[in-house]
């Protein structure tokens, strides 16, 4: 049985990849802003997008990681894996010093990959719309020694 509030999360993201399909440079309004399609290997079907996007948080310039699956695909680990290439890309390629997640604090599967991703839990912080949101961190010299 789906319940409203999937059906409203699953046209928000319904929505948010016809936009990506239609125009994916529309998305990358930011000082810098890089999409990723993730696509299942076997069936070449659209899993989800990852993102590094430039943000200000709290007055000071970060990058953040994002990862957003079509819900087909949640809890299968697809967001995981194809993060950690993200990560190594931002960390090699771009040679960005950090990364963060801006996550909701109820979005269990969002912090769970990225502890996996090996991202400690820096801080909470309350945007101008009053949502509370916590962020996560990966600093590049941790990210290298557990990748040795």
């Amino acid at each position: 049985m789906m319940t409203s509030r999937n059906f409203g999360t699953r046209s928000i993201i319904k929505d948010f990849f016809q936009q990506y399909a239609n125009d994916p440079a529309s998305l990358g309004q930011e000082e810098m802003e890089i999409w990723w399609s993730i696509i299942e290997q076997n069936s070449g079907e659209l899993v989800g997008l990852n993102t590094i996007i430039e943000k200000d948080v709290e007055g000071q310039k970060a990058f953040d990681l994002g990862y957003f699956l079509l819900p087909t695909f949640w809890g299968q680990g697809y967001a995981t894996e194809a993060s950690r290439r993200v990560v190594a890309y931002a960390f090699g390629e771009l040679e960005l010093r950090s990364l963060i997640a801006i996550i909701d604090p109820g979005n269990q599967a969002s912090q769970s990959v990225a502890l996996k991703l090996g991202m400690r839990l820096e801080r909470e912080v309350l945007r101008s719309d009053g949502v509370t949101r916590r962020i996560y961190r990966l600093e590049q010299e941790d990210w290298k020694k557990a990748s040795a």
